[in-house]
């Protein structure tokens, strides 16, 4: 792999042509998607035809519903993230990690990004989360954000196969209309860069960018000016900004010990590398061996117009090593299809169809109904006097009027409607059927079963229906436990020791790191002190508190828990070796559910400890120590010796 050439802003322009292009039958068929989903049911040439005709089309959104429900379930099953240890020796890192990737979550409302990722996700097929850091409060330790970036920003290399865009060698980013505040706040000290842009807009329609020549600073090129609105007035000057995430491949050496095989970590250049080669060779002949890889480095490439503005290794790098953009896919495919826009699809795409020939049906039912209401009265020419025609016009379909015609001429007879067609109903009602089919939503996912007195066996029935989108929720898991993969590698950027140990708290150190309090044993049978045989000293033993050793907060603990922390925020391989991330329980029904489920446990006689049953309760953490402290005290009375 050669190391990576220079880019420059014309490549940038053709790649992200090329990925735009490859992008373009999606983005109008994601587009009509999603206002399908909102609302935007008719064409507008249908709509303007039977609006002309006096008729208004029903539109009876059967799609909303299902991505109600789907997000509804969503909200009511989440869950928090939660580290794993690998190892009983992890199990302290797991518990300090969780808790990092827990407070990330709730300072950012991150779940709430992740919930509006997935209900775009639903209707369109595709969306993204990206982070970012915020040193508006804190220029240490910045608090970690999350946006929502719709699918018609994020642009992929055409070709890549991999769910987390591992695959692609670029990936564009596309913010259009920004205003120059807005520039600013994302390259603080750029003014000059941007006060002296050739162009700013990216025209990705005819891409005269292309065509245009290399902008130097210096020369005359005419500045955009802001565009003049129908009433005269100059509206404000907007700027799209194109960010490319590209791998730049790196030659970077690799020192490697052949007495200890093992890496040398922390030397990143060649001339570090031949300077440690040489002094320890030089007293250990041929010890140390320097091999050369390419690293492949994330950078990005911001350019404005026709000009780079920057050009820097991402700010997640070299911590996380991929894309900072986290896709939420509905359904995807990686097959080679002639038709791109088919392979990523949201729940709208296979009901469109359905749901416009039910709209139609019923606007023909309704349209039908007001006609048969109204058909109209036959008469004989002279019939009725101008003042009775306009009564017969105007309340011929009105309950219990009286109609009046001329004397001695044959009574008017009412036009009887054709009968009204059943087909439309029974279309109708197919429509409707078909549309549940192929949602996936069925009267399992409803609840709708007759019959079903049991809470227990509704929820077990909601579990089978949920076969039919299963996929939907596991592309979303994917999605999130790539997130909390990063967020647990940016730990370093977040805190430091001092802000984990009060995340932890003095709790946290005193049951991990606390000294037990000791006292000197007594001897049974005279009370006195008892001598360790051994040591010759005072035999110690701890002091207890309940069954368990009551402990002391000690210079000592302090430090031990210090050291841990900083262990934990040194090490690049955690993630690797030591801990793995997953999701715990976070909704109230969830608990509820695998609580029913622990006492069905306990009803069929499986031993399970009081202290788990109690730990899986609704109730409050203070309740819950309260209870287990008091099932404790119990426990310990029941150990002592009854008196006679």
């Amino acid at each position: 792999m050669p190391e990576t050439k220079e880019i420059t802003a014309k490549r940038v322009l053709s790649d992200f042509k090329r990925a735009y292009e490859y992008k373009k039958k999606w983005l109008e068929c994601a587009k009509e998607d999603v206002e399908f989903s909102l609302g935007k049911q008719w064409d507008d040439a249908d709509y303007q035809k039977l609006m002309s005709i006096n008729v208004r089309p029903l539109t009876i959104n059967k799609i909303r519903p299902n991505i109600f429900l789907l997000t509804g379930i969503e909200a009511q099953n989440r869950t928090d993230y939660k580290a794993f240890p690998k190892g009983q020796e992890d199990g302290i890192k797991a518990e300090v990690t969780t808790a990092c990737i827990k407070h990330v979550m709730e300072r950012s409302e991150g779940e709430h990004k992740q919930s509006e990722q997935f209900e775009e996700g639903l209707m369109s097929g595709e969306c993204y989360i990206q982070p970012y850091l915020d040193f508006t409060y804190d220029l240490i330790n910045p608090d970690m954000r999350f946006t929502k970036v719709s699918a018609d920003q994020i642009f992929p290399a055409p070709g890549c196969k991999e769910y987390d865009l591992s695959d692609a060698p670029h990936v564009f980013k596309f913010s259009p209309k920004l205003t120059k505040e807005q520039l600013l706040e994302l390259f603080p000290g750029k003014d000059k860069i941007i006060d002296n842009l050739s162009t700013t807009k990216i025209d990705v329609v005819t891409w005269n960018n292309l065509k245009a020549e290399v902008h130097k600073q210096g020369t005359d090129y005419p500045q955009d000016s802001g565009n003049v609105s129908d009433i005269g007035e100059v509206e404000e000057k907007t700027y799209d900004l194109l960010e490319c995430y590209y791998k730049k491949y790196v030659k970077k050496p690799i020192v490697i010990d052949r007495q200890k095989m093992q890496l040398i970590e922390n030397i990143e250049n060649k001339e570090a590398a031949e300077q440690y080669a040489e002094s320890v060779n030089a007293t250990a002949p041929g010890s140390i061996e320097i091999r050369y890889r390419y690293i492949p480095e994330i950078w990005v490439k911001s350019i404005v117009g026709n000009d780079i503005i920057e050009d820097a290794v991402s700010w997640t790098y070299p911590r996380w090593s991929g894309y900072p953009l986290f896709a939420f896919f509905v359904y995807r495919s990686t097959a080679n299809v002639q038709n791109p826009e088919l392979l990523v699809q949201g729940i709208a795409r296979g009901m469109k169809d359905l749901n416009r020939d039910y709209n139609k049906r019923r606007t023909q039912e309704l349209r039908h109904v007001n006609q048969s209401s109204n058909s109209g009265w036959q008469y004989e020419e002279g019939t009725l006097s101008p003042e009775q025609e306009e009564v017969y016009k105007k309340f011929g379909a009105s309950p219990g009027v009286n109609l009046v015609h001329k004397q001695g001429k044959p009574a008017p007879t009412k036009i009887v409607p054709n009968p009204y067609p059943s087909a439309h109903a029974a279309l109708a009602q197919e429509r409707s059927q078909e549309m549940r089919e192929s949602s996936g939503i069925n009267a399992d996912l409803l609840s709708m079963q007759e019959g079903q007195s049991s809470g227990r066996a509704i929820m077990l029935r909601q579990k089978q229906g949920l076969v039919m989108v299963q996929k939907i929720y596991d592309n979303f898991t994917r999605t999130k436990k790539m997130m909390a993969k990063f967020i647990l590698t940016q730990l370093p950027e977040l805190y430091d020791v001092e802000s984990i140990l009060k995340l932890m708290g003095e709790k946290w150190v005193l049951e991990n790191f606390g000294q037990p309090v000791m006292q000197p044993q007594l001897d049974p049978m005279t009370g006195q002190p008892m001598i360790d045989p051994a040591t010759g000293q005072l035999a110690m033993v701890p002091v207890m508190d309940g069954n368990k050793p009551k402990l002391d907060m000690t210079p000592e603990a302090q430090q031990m828990a210090m050291e841990a922390i900083n262990l934990i925020l040194n090490d690049k391989d955690m993630i690797k070796y030591d801990i793995s991330v997953g999701e715990g329980v976070y909704a109230e029904t969830a608990k509820a559910g695998n609580y029913l489920e622990i006492m069905g446990m306990v009803e069929k006689g499986l031993p399970i400890p009081p202290d788990v049953i109690v730990d899986e309760s609704s109730l409050n953490q203070t309740s819950k120590d309260r209870i287990k402290k008091a099932i404790e005290a119990q426990q310990v009375q029941a150990a002592l010796p009854s008196r006679m």
